[in-house]
């Protein structure tokens, strides 16, 4: 979506849950998270693959995020 909106079809005012409906979820039950980049589309969007772990097992969801990680070559992005 274009530069300095928060979402798309950001109007100013709006609620982004309907574009991001299961992030407060997460946020309220003190899920621990992580976002690891996968790759890029056909179309050049980043896509991103989504950790989550239990309550209080951080440690596991960093684990998890090294092995995938440590599976993959990150090209640097263009100059």
């Amino acid at each position: 979506f274009p530069v300095g909106e928060d979402f798309p079809g950001d109007k100013g005012g709006e609620w982004r849950g309907d574009w991001t409906p299961f992030t407060s979820p997460f946020n309220l039950t003190y899920q621990p998270t992580a976002s690891i980049p996968c790759g890029m589309s056909p179309e050049g969007l980043p896509i991103g693959l989504q950790i989550v772990g239990r309550v209080r097992e951080e440690a596991t969801v960093l684990r998890a995020a090294r092995a995938y990680e440590k599976t993959r070559t990150f090209p640097l992005p263009p100059l």
